[in-house]
Protein backbone atom coordinates (compact mmCIF):
# COMPACT_ATOMS: atom_id res chain seq x y z
CA UNK A 1 0.00 0.00 0.00
CA UNK A 2 1.24 3.50 -0.97
CA UNK A 3 0.80 5.53 2.79
CA UNK A 4 2.49 8.81 2.13
CA UNK A 5 2.35 10.98 4.24
CA UNK A 6 -0.06 14.28 2.14
CA UNK A 7 2.62 17.36 1.87
CA UNK A 8 1.55 20.42 3.24
CA UNK A 9 0.44 21.97 -0.16
CA UNK A 10 -2.51 19.96 -0.31
CA UNK A 11 -5.41 21.14 1.97
CA UNK A 12 -8.95 20.64 2.74
CA UNK A 13 -11.97 23.18 2.69
CA UNK A 14 -13.36 24.08 6.25
CA UNK A 15 -17.26 23.77 6.77
CA UNK A 16 -19.06 27.14 5.35
CA UNK A 17 -21.94 28.63 7.46
CA UNK A 18 -24.08 31.33 5.22
CA UNK A 19 -25.05 33.41 8.47
CA UNK A 20 -28.33 33.94 6.48
CA UNK A 21 -29.26 30.05 6.18
CA UNK A 22 -27.77 28.68 9.13
CA UNK A 23 -29.49 28.03 12.35
CA UNK A 24 -25.53 28.91 14.25
CA UNK A 25 -25.54 32.27 15.77
CA UNK A 26 -22.53 33.52 15.29
CA UNK A 27 -22.53 36.50 16.86
CA UNK A 28 -21.87 35.18 20.10
CA UNK A 29 -21.65 36.69 23.59
CA UNK A 30 -21.05 34.21 25.51
CA UNK A 31 -16.90 32.82 25.48
CA UNK A 32 -17.88 29.60 25.60
CA UNK A 33 -14.79 27.02 23.28
CA UNK A 34 -14.11 27.78 20.00
CA UNK A 35 -13.96 24.71 17.98
CA UNK A 36 -13.62 26.42 14.07
CA UNK A 37 -13.82 29.52 12.13
CA UNK A 38 -15.64 30.50 9.06
CA UNK A 39 -14.53 32.52 6.39
CA UNK A 40 -16.64 34.48 4.04
CA UNK A 41 -15.48 35.67 0.32
CA UNK A 42 -14.63 38.94 1.49
CA UNK A 43 -12.10 37.21 3.95
CA UNK A 44 -14.51 38.25 6.92
CA UNK A 45 -13.47 35.80 9.89
CA UNK A 46 -16.19 34.77 12.69
CA UNK A 47 -15.86 32.14 15.24
CA UNK A 48 -17.77 28.89 15.62
CA UNK A 49 -18.49 27.96 19.65
CA UNK A 50 -19.14 24.69 21.17
CA UNK A 51 -22.57 25.75 22.04
CA UNK A 52 -23.43 26.26 18.11
CA UNK A 53 -23.43 22.85 17.47
CA UNK A 54 -26.66 21.63 16.57
CA UNK A 55 -26.60 17.61 16.96
CA UNK A 56 -29.18 15.91 14.31
CA UNK A 57 -31.55 13.50 15.44
CA UNK A 58 -30.55 10.82 12.87
CA UNK A 59 -27.25 9.34 11.86
CA UNK A 60 -27.26 9.70 8.01
CA UNK A 61 -28.39 11.62 4.94
CA UNK A 62 -29.27 9.74 2.14
CA UNK A 63 -27.34 10.59 -1.41
CA UNK A 64 -28.53 11.97 -4.74
CA UNK A 65 -28.49 11.41 -8.30
CA UNK A 66 -30.84 12.60 -11.13
CA UNK A 67 -30.39 9.99 -13.70
CA UNK A 68 -29.85 6.40 -12.41
CA UNK A 69 -29.11 5.22 -15.69
CA UNK A 70 -25.96 6.55 -15.48
CA UNK A 71 -24.93 5.55 -11.98
CA UNK A 72 -21.44 3.17 -11.61
CA UNK A 73 -21.08 0.97 -8.68
CA UNK A 74 -17.21 0.59 -9.30
CA UNK A 75 -15.53 -3.15 -8.60
CA UNK A 76 -12.23 -3.11 -6.48
CA UNK A 77 -9.81 -4.36 -8.55
CA UNK A 78 -6.65 -5.24 -6.16
CA UNK A 79 -3.61 -4.45 -8.10
CA UNK A 80 0.18 -3.91 -6.68
CA UNK A 81 -1.15 -0.78 -4.52
CA UNK A 82 -4.65 -1.79 -4.50
CA UNK A 83 -5.57 2.04 -6.61
CA UNK A 84 -8.20 2.22 -9.40
CA UNK A 85 -8.20 5.25 -11.98
CA UNK A 86 -10.61 6.55 -13.54
CA UNK A 87 -11.18 5.90 -17.51
CA UNK A 88 -11.72 9.47 -19.32
CA UNK A 89 -15.19 8.73 -20.06
CA UNK A 90 -16.03 7.82 -16.06
CA UNK A 91 -15.67 11.73 -14.80
CA UNK A 92 -19.33 12.16 -15.99
CA UNK A 93 -20.66 9.13 -14.05
CA UNK A 94 -22.14 8.75 -10.68
CA UNK A 95 -20.88 8.91 -7.94
CA UNK A 96 -17.91 9.80 -9.66
CA UNK A 97 -19.12 13.42 -10.46
CA UNK A 98 -19.52 13.80 -7.31
CA UNK A 99 -15.70 14.10 -6.64
CA UNK A 100 -14.60 17.37 -7.10
CA UNK A 101 -10.77 18.26 -7.92
CA UNK A 102 -10.03 21.60 -5.45
CA UNK A 103 -7.65 23.92 -5.67
CA UNK A 104 -6.94 26.65 -2.71
CA UNK A 105 -5.43 29.73 -3.97
CA UNK A 106 -3.43 31.76 -1.47
CA UNK A 107 -1.54 35.17 -1.35
CA UNK A 108 1.04 34.98 1.49
CA UNK A 109 2.19 38.86 0.22
CA UNK A 110 -1.35 40.34 0.39
CA UNK A 111 -0.35 41.86 -3.20
CA UNK A 112 -3.28 40.45 -4.98
CA UNK A 113 -0.97 38.17 -6.70
CA UNK A 114 -1.61 34.28 -6.27
CA UNK A 115 1.59 32.87 -4.78
CA UNK A 116 0.60 29.34 -4.43
CA UNK A 117 -2.16 27.01 -5.51
CA UNK A 118 -3.19 23.85 -2.97
CA UNK A 119 -4.37 20.90 -4.77
CA UNK A 120 -6.89 18.16 -2.55
CA UNK A 121 -9.61 16.40 -3.36
CA UNK A 122 -13.56 17.07 -2.16
CA UNK A 123 -16.83 15.48 -2.32
CA UNK A 124 -20.54 17.06 -2.66
CA UNK A 125 -22.71 16.65 -0.28
CA UNK A 126 -25.59 18.57 -1.00
CA UNK A 127 -26.53 20.67 -3.71
CA UNK A 128 -23.78 23.55 -2.93
CA UNK A 129 -21.94 22.29 -0.31
CA UNK A 130 -18.42 19.97 -0.29
CA UNK A 131 -16.75 18.37 2.35
CA UNK A 132 -12.65 18.50 2.47
CA UNK A 133 -9.83 18.40 4.72
CA UNK A 134 -9.01 21.69 6.51
CA UNK A 135 -5.04 21.69 6.01
CA UNK A 136 -6.37 22.04 2.10
CA UNK A 137 -7.98 25.53 2.57
CA UNK A 138 -6.02 26.69 5.65
CA UNK A 139 -1.79 26.85 4.92
CA UNK A 140 -0.42 25.38 9.00
CA UNK A 141 2.84 26.63 8.15
CA UNK A 142 2.24 30.36 8.01
CA UNK A 143 -1.61 29.99 9.66
CA UNK A 144 -3.17 31.65 6.78
CA UNK A 145 -6.20 30.98 5.05
CA UNK A 146 -6.20 30.55 1.12
CA UNK A 147 -8.31 33.72 -0.35
CA UNK A 148 -10.45 31.79 -2.44
CA UNK A 149 -11.57 27.61 -3.07
CA UNK A 150 -11.98 26.51 -6.91
CA UNK A 151 -14.09 23.71 -7.41
CA UNK A 152 -14.19 21.30 -10.33
CA UNK A 153 -16.40 18.41 -9.78
CA UNK A 154 -15.62 15.82 -11.87
CA UNK A 155 -12.55 17.61 -13.14
CA UNK A 156 -9.10 16.46 -13.99
CA UNK A 157 -6.40 16.68 -16.20
CA UNK A 158 -5.91 15.38 -20.12
CA UNK A 159 -3.29 13.80 -21.44
CA UNK A 160 -1.69 17.06 -22.16
CA UNK A 161 -2.39 18.61 -18.90
CA UNK A 162 -5.03 21.16 -19.04
CA UNK A 163 -7.75 21.02 -16.33
CA UNK A 164 -11.35 19.54 -17.68
CA UNK A 165 -13.96 20.28 -16.11
CA UNK A 166 -17.10 18.43 -17.48
CA UNK A 167 -19.39 20.85 -15.12
CA UNK A 168 -17.55 24.15 -15.04
CA UNK A 169 -15.42 25.69 -11.90
CA UNK A 170 -17.06 27.18 -8.77
CA UNK A 171 -15.69 28.97 -5.72
CA UNK A 172 -16.58 29.07 -1.86
CA UNK A 173 -18.62 31.54 -0.96
CA UNK A 174 -18.37 30.45 2.81
CA UNK A 175 -15.79 27.94 4.16
CA UNK A 176 -15.69 27.05 7.69
CA UNK A 177 -13.04 24.84 9.20
CA UNK A 178 -12.14 22.73 12.20
CA UNK A 179 -9.16 23.46 14.36
CA UNK A 180 -6.37 21.62 13.32
CA UNK A 181 -4.28 24.18 13.13
CA UNK A 182 -4.37 24.51 16.55
CA UNK A 183 -4.62 21.29 17.35
CA UNK A 184 -2.97 19.15 15.37
CA UNK A 185 -5.48 16.04 15.32
CA UNK A 186 -6.96 14.47 12.69
CA UNK A 187 -9.92 14.93 14.73
CA UNK A 188 -10.65 18.65 13.89
CA UNK A 189 -8.86 18.09 10.10
CA UNK A 190 -12.63 18.95 8.50
CA UNK A 191 -14.64 21.77 6.69
CA UNK A 192 -17.41 22.53 4.79
CA UNK A 193 -17.53 24.69 1.26
CA UNK A 194 -20.69 26.36 0.47
CA UNK A 195 -20.20 26.95 -3.11
CA UNK A 196 -21.78 30.19 -5.77
CA UNK A 197 -23.91 27.63 -7.12
CA UNK A 198 -25.87 24.45 -6.38
CA UNK A 199 -24.63 22.18 -9.05
CA UNK A 200 -25.13 19.34 -6.74
CA UNK A 201 -29.13 19.33 -7.68
CA UNK A 202 -28.10 18.92 -11.38
CA UNK A 203 -25.23 16.15 -11.11
CA UNK A 204 -26.41 14.62 -7.23
CA UNK A 205 -24.03 14.30 -4.28
CA UNK A 206 -23.15 11.66 -1.77
CA UNK A 207 -25.17 10.82 1.72
CA UNK A 208 -23.02 11.10 4.97
CA UNK A 209 -23.26 8.78 7.97
CA UNK A 210 -22.04 9.07 11.35
CA UNK A 211 -22.01 5.28 11.62
CA UNK A 212 -18.83 3.17 11.97
CA UNK A 213 -16.96 0.64 12.99
CA UNK A 214 -13.69 -1.36 13.68
CA UNK A 215 -13.07 -3.76 11.02
CA UNK A 216 -15.85 -1.80 8.70
CA UNK A 217 -14.73 -1.79 4.47
CA UNK A 218 -14.30 1.30 2.90
CA UNK A 219 -13.06 2.87 0.05
CA UNK A 220 -11.42 6.34 -0.13
CA UNK A 221 -11.66 8.37 -3.57
CA UNK A 222 -8.70 11.03 -4.19
CA UNK A 223 -6.86 12.42 -7.03
CA UNK A 224 -3.36 11.27 -6.97
CA UNK A 225 -0.43 13.89 -7.74
CA UNK A 226 1.85 10.76 -8.80
CA UNK A 227 -0.85 10.35 -11.49
CA UNK A 228 -1.23 13.93 -12.80
CA UNK A 229 -4.09 14.68 -10.63
CA UNK A 230 -6.17 11.65 -11.79
CA UNK A 231 -9.21 10.28 -10.08
CA UNK A 232 -9.15 7.19 -8.05
CA UNK A 233 -10.58 4.99 -5.74
CA UNK A 234 -8.93 1.87 -3.45
CA UNK A 235 -10.20 -0.61 -0.83
CA UNK A 236 -9.27 -0.74 3.10
CA UNK A 237 -10.73 -1.17 6.32
CA UNK A 238 -10.94 0.64 9.23
CA UNK A 239 -9.23 0.70 12.88
CA UNK A 240 -9.11 2.92 16.15
CA UNK A 241 -12.21 4.41 15.42
CA UNK A 242 -13.59 6.67 18.07
CA UNK A 243 -16.22 10.03 17.41
CA UNK A 244 -14.19 11.74 15.81
CA UNK A 245 -11.51 10.15 14.14
CA UNK A 246 -10.18 6.46 13.24
CA UNK A 247 -7.71 5.23 11.07
CA UNK A 248 -7.78 3.16 7.95
CA UNK A 249 -5.38 1.57 5.12
CA UNK A 250 -6.45 2.95 2.05
CA UNK A 251 -3.72 4.13 -0.29
CA UNK A 252 -3.27 7.27 -0.25
CA UNK A 253 -1.14 9.82 -1.50
CA UNK A 254 -0.37 13.64 -2.06
CA UNK A 255 -3.97 14.95 -3.26
CA UNK A 256 -5.60 12.31 -1.62
CA UNK A 257 -6.50 14.94 1.23
CA UNK A 258 -10.10 15.65 2.06
CA UNK A 259 -10.85 12.92 -0.13
CA UNK A 260 -14.23 11.06 1.18
CA UNK A 261 -13.77 7.83 2.50
CA UNK A 262 -17.08 5.80 2.08
CA UNK A 263 -18.96 2.75 3.29
CA UNK A 264 -20.13 1.44 0.07
CA UNK A 265 -19.55 3.93 -3.06
CA UNK A 266 -22.04 6.43 -2.04
CA UNK A 267 -21.72 7.07 1.37
CA UNK A 268 -19.16 9.24 3.22
CA UNK A 269 -17.91 8.18 6.38
CA UNK A 270 -15.13 10.21 7.00
CA UNK A 271 -12.17 12.39 5.42
CA UNK A 272 -8.37 11.84 4.64
CA UNK A 273 -6.02 13.89 6.48
CA UNK A 274 -3.08 12.05 5.83
CA UNK A 275 0.04 9.34 6.83
CA UNK A 276 -0.32 7.76 10.54
CA UNK A 277 2.48 5.32 10.13
CA UNK A 278 3.93 2.80 8.00
CA UNK A 279 0.44 0.91 8.43
CA UNK A 280 -2.66 2.97 8.16
CA UNK A 281 -3.29 6.60 7.73
CA UNK A 282 -5.95 9.10 9.99
CA UNK A 283 -8.94 10.31 9.27
CA UNK A 284 -11.55 12.72 10.60
CA UNK A 285 -15.31 10.95 11.28
CA UNK A 286 -18.04 12.33 10.28
CA UNK A 287 -19.80 12.86 13.59
CA UNK A 288 -23.63 13.57 14.35
CA UNK A 289 -22.51 17.52 14.21
CA UNK A 290 -21.28 17.29 10.94
CA UNK A 291 -24.73 15.14 9.46
CA UNK A 292 -26.49 18.01 11.15
CA UNK A 293 -24.83 20.82 8.99
CA UNK A 294 -25.23 18.60 5.96
CA UNK A 295 -29.23 18.34 6.88
CA UNK A 296 -29.10 22.15 7.03
CA UNK A 297 -28.16 22.66 3.71
CA UNK A 298 -29.98 20.08 1.72
CA UNK A 299 -33.04 20.88 3.47
CA UNK A 300 -33.04 24.53 2.90
CA UNK A 301 -33.36 25.66 6.16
Amino acid sequence: MTSLFVLSFIAVMAIGLPPQNSKLNIQHQNADNIIAETRNENGEISPVYESDLIESNSTSTSFFSPDFEDYISPTLIFGEDERTLLDEEDYTKFPYRTICLVHALYDFNNDGITDSISIGTGVLVAPSTILTAAHVIFDNSRGIWSYTVEVYPGGHKNSSGTIVAPYGKFHSVYATRGNNYETNDSADDWAIIDLNDDIGSEIGYMGVSSELSNGDTVRLYGYHGDYDSRLGYGPGTTSGVITYKFRHNCDAIAGSSGGPITRGSTTVVGIHSGGYNSNWDQACKVSNYIVGWIEERIEGL
